[in-house]
């Protein structure tokens, strides 16, 4: 190792590292442009960034314009695409009546790696996600969730606190 280091100066360790960071940006270029055919229409997306310049500029135009690409369009936040349904009447469609089959999340490894596979919050749809789901929800009803006591306490603790606010008309509040 010592004796190529000592043949390699400067000059062609940069132009490799060059040579090498414009293999990726070719490579990345490439990968986009193929994927592209099988995803719907929508804004071109730039290397490695997506269409991440074009929502940190303006994030509603981004929303806007995405209608004049049809009913169904995409992004890409990075280099993950995204798949927009631009009607109701889709969304319908899609979630309604296969709602199975579109159902869960893009895997993230490192929510992965934290939960080892478990948790609620980002688990992928299938019978874990389920039978969680199914506990959490039994646990709050057993908890009140849903019956209409909790919303009655609700509703009067909200009483309370809007006749100390109007007490307290035109000074500062301290809620804590």
């Amino acid at each position: 190792m010592e004796t190529l280091l000592r043949y390699l100066d400067w000059t062609s360790v940069g132009l490799a590292l060059l040579g090498g960071l414009l293999t990726l940006l070719l490579l990345e270029i490439f990968r986009l442009n193929s994927s592209r055919s099988r995803f719907p229409p929508g804004p071109k997306p730039l290397p490695f960034v997506g269409n991440m310049a074009e929502i940190m500029k303006s994030p509603t135009a981004l929303a806007t314009s995405m209608p004049k690409y049809g009913e169904i369009s995409s992004f890409h936040l990075g280099r993950q695409p995204v798949i927009v349904l631009n009607s109701l009447q889709i969304v319908k469609e899609t979630f309604g009546q296969n709602g199975s089959v579109y159902a869960g999340r893009p895997a993230a490894p490192i929510i992965d790696w934290i939960y080892n596979g478990h948790g609620i919050l980002m688990a992928a749809y299938g019978h874990s996600w389920k039978q969680q789901r199914r506990f959490a929800l039994h646990t709050l009803r057993n908890f009140g969730l849903g019956k209409k006591t909790v919303e009655e306490r609700v509703a009067e603790e909200a009483q309370y606190l809007v006749k100390e606010m109007l007490k307290q008309e035109g000074s500062h509040i301290c809620i804590y």
